[in-house]
């Protein structure tokens, strides 16, 4: 009886058992059929752990892989992640690098996932021997002083790849352009420790190519010889890639051309045609400004200011400079200069040039000055130049009694060296300009001064003049950029006292903006142009700008007088039909918004 209970019971608990083992095999394949598992595509991860790694940082490895927490798991994973963190190691020369181990641990749910990443980095290899074959020892000795991998440096391809690509360079630059490179081998040698790569690279300089042509195609208006000796490309020289690629930044910087195309190049086994095309533009400029400057009280007016300006960069198509200046600076004073120079003497890259300026300040005197120069220009981006010239000051009555400015008259020596990369004179993206000039001169005064003592007068002094001059267009986001211009001027005579005449003036529409022309003056006088450009076009540009100037000179009674001045605003250069627009509103220090100076400018070319 007892042991048929048992049995009893012992059924019964299987039965239960089988029973329970139904019901939830039944509940899984309700939920299995009920709820979808995610796929690896829908898999977040929640979570990546790399384990052995101390070359790499472990955000450097996630951004080979191409993953990230909070991602979706790729479909390629893990074949290309892993092959791309290998790849990323075996370019820095750990070719013992491996991937240990992987655990991946999934949710209940399957809609997360946890990386772990076990890496073997090993030992990384440097640069053992490289030779060179195919090329003489001269040649050999030449690529090794530009390749940046040496023996006993850590081993890159990358930099391999780049050293291969600086023999190229050097090849096509010395006039060997159809020259290849290829890597014969790279051998591990792992008996060194660390191991090293050795490295055999077999050159082929290809065949000696000189220039035999240049044709100009395009040109309506500009003289082939003008075009041709801008190139500075010589037929029959060896062919030097870095020479013909920089054709089309020396002719854009003319300003003679509205587009100049990369050059053509044609090889026909040892010699090398080029083709440059070229879109005439407008090379004749006439720049006119118009200010108004509004009254300061009640009993003076407001007046308009000016400026007409007009300058042949490429007269009759020869390449000859001429211009016409005139301006109206304030009520009283106005100015004019002309000026001629000829390109290209005998052949030769000098320029001669001519130049006559007046100046009438303030009615109180005159002031003219003649000017013979000549430019040498050895490449497109430097020139050197030498200047001689005559000045003469006229003062009337009240000039010499009241400013103590002096009839005078001075002969002027100068020289100056400029520096240009801007790749384009009226809009500029990119490139800086340097400009240094010095003026010695000797003065002869004709009249005494009224207010300085007569023992400290001198009847003959020596005059100097200092000029820097620098520019920098820096871009910044896509069409945009920052503009940064710092101009400073000294000048020193024997005079105990700079006069009047000879002091530095600036202030207006291109020194100081938010002051009227010639505002302030100085013997050392300094000045600073900051914008930010947007631009809106080739020649078009919206800017916010901040000018600041400093300045000092010392007077008879005064003594020494310094300051600073500040301004700011906002400017638009518009290209139109009728030519580039040019719009500043600015305020100097003090001034409300009403009271801003508003200089308008009409630059027309054709």
């Amino acid at each position: 009886m007892k042991s048929s209970e048992k049995t009893l019971k012992k059924g019964v608990r299987s039965g239960s058992m089988i029973y329970r083992s139904w019901i939830l095999l039944a509940l899984g394949l309700i939920v299995a059929l009920g709820v979808p598992k995610a796929s690896p595509q829908q898999t977040i991860i929640r979570t990546i752990s790399i384990h052995g790694n101390a070359h790499f940082r472990e955000d450097v490895l996630k951004e080979m892989m191409g993953i990230e927490e909070r991602q979706h798991l790729p479909a390629d994973w893990p074949d290309t992640p892993m092959t791309n963190v290998l790849s990323g190691y075996h370019q820095q020369g750990f070719y013992s690098a491996r991937i240990d181990s992987l655990r991946e641990r999934v949710s209940s749910d399957s809609a997360f996932i946890d990386l772990d990443i076990w890496v073997f980095e090993g030992h990384r290899m440097k640069t053992g021997r490289i030779k060179i074959l195919g090329v003489d020892d001269g040649w050999r000795r030449e690529f090794g002083e530009h390749m940046e991998m040496q023996e006993g440096r850590w081993f890159d391809e990358a930099l391999l790849e780049q050293d291969i690509q600086r023999i190229l360079d050097h090849l096509e630059n010395n006039g060997h352009p159809l020259g290849r490179v290829a890597i014969h081998s790279l051998s591990p040698n792992r008996d060194r420790d660390p191991p090293r790569m050795d490295i055999i690279l077999d050159v082929n300089a290809g065949p000696a190519v000189r220039l035999e042509s240049i044709r100009v195609q395009g040109n309506r208006f500009t003289k082939e010889n003008v075009i041709l000796r801008e190139a500075r490309l010589k037929v029959g020289a060896p062919y030097h890639h870095k020479d013909v690629l920089s054709v089309r930044e020396r002719l854009q910087r003319l300003g003679f051309f509205q587009e100049v195309g990369e050059p053509d190049v044609a090889f026909s086994q040892d010699r090398a045609a080029v083709t440059l095309q070229v879109t005439e533009g407008n090379s004749t400029t006439i720049d006119g400004v118009v200010g108004y400057h509004p009254s300061t009280n009640d009993r003076e007016s407001g007046y308009f200011t000016g400026r007409l300006e007009c300058i042949f960069r490429n007269l009759l198509g020869t390449g000859r400079f001429w211009e016409a200046y005139w301006e109206k600076k304030d009520a009283y004073s106005q100015a004019m200069r002309f000026g001629y120079e000829e390109p290209w003497l005998a052949g030769w890259p000098l320029h001669l040039g001519i130049q006559f300026e007046q100046e009438i300040r303030d009615t109180t005197y005159i002031e003219r000055e003649w000017d013979f120069s000549v430019r040498y220009v050895p490449w497109a981006t430097f020139s050197l130049s030498l200047k001689g010239g005559h000045r003469e000051v006229h003062p009337d009555s009240s000039a010499i009694m009241i400013y103590d400015v002096a009839r005078a008259r001075s002969w002027l020596i100068s020289a100056a060296i400029d520096y240009n990369t801007l790749d384009e004179p009226l809009n500029p993206s990119r490139g800086v300009r340097y400009q240094t000039t010095v003026t010695l001169g000797r003065k002869r005064n004709f009249t005494q001064p009224v207010v300085i003592d007569p023992e400290d007068w001198k009847s003959v002094v020596n005059t100097r003049l200092l000029q820097a001059d620098a520019e920098a267009m820096l871009p910044t986001f896509r069409r945009q950029g920052f503009y940064l211009g710092l101009h400073v001027v000294e000048v020193r005579t024997g005079d105990r006292f700079v006069p009047l005449s000879d002091q530095i003036r600036f202030g207006g529409a291109r020194t100081l903006r938010g002051y009227a022309e010639d505002t302030f003056r100085g013997s050392l006088v300094s000045w600073l142009n900051a914008e930010y450009r947007f631009r809106m076009g080739r020649y078009s540009r919206f800017f916010v700008f901040f000018d600041f100037g400093v300045y000092q000179r010392r007077e008879a009674v005064l003594g020494l007088i310094k300051g600073t001045k500040a301004g700011y605003g906002i400017g638009l250069r518009l290209e139109t039909r009728l030519g580039l627009i040019g719009i500043d509103y600015g305020l100097g220090e003090g001034d409300s918004p009403m009271r801003g100076k508003i200089h308008v400018g009409l630059t027309g070319r054709f």
